[in-house]
């Protein structure tokens, strides 16, 4: 019984998420909201891989249109805390996907490595330790050992 009310759950976070990525329209407005709007807390809650990949997707093609400076600069100071521990497991999953060798889809280009890195590298400078003890002790990520990614 718990477990079909599980699945059922399951379904349905994966439902919202789901609607959620496809009315998801980053035609208008800055680069900062733009990047906000992709941090969508309902795929924190889904399992399937697909839909973890089409927002992951979506967050990259906002983020690249970064530089790193703007990032910093910009991006990681607008962000409010939650958007900001959302922000941290999206690039954490992206260490991930990157060291399983896993593939975006509705992208031409991989990840980048070395801007995923060095956003990595920011967001640890400038908000410190705390974000990532809250985002572990919120039990929605563990960190990525960075070694593995060649």
């Amino acid at each position: 019984m718990d477990q079909d009310k599980g699945k059922r759950q399951q379904q349905d976070y994966d439902q919202i998420a789901t609607e959620e990525l496809n009315k998801l329209s980053l035609s208008g407005g800055d680069l900062v909201t733009n990047v906000s709007a992709t941090l969508l807390k309902s795929v924190q809650k889904v399992q399937n891989e697909e839909i973890k990949l089409k927002a992951l997707s979506k967050f990259h093609q906002t983020l690249s249109k970064f530089t790193v400076q703007n990032v910093s600069a910009e991006l990681l100071q607008k962000l409010s805390n939650d958007k900001l521990l959302i922000f941290f497991d999206y690039v954490n999953y992206s260490f991930e996907c990157l060291s399983k060798g896993t593939k975006l889809p509705e992208m031409s280009n991989s990840y980048n490595s070395t801007f995923l890195l060095n956003v990595y590298n920011k967001m640890v400078e400038l908000r410190g330790l705390p974000i990532i003890i809250e985002s572990i002790s919120q039990k929605k990520t563990l960190p990525t050992q960075i070694i593995t990614i060649k």
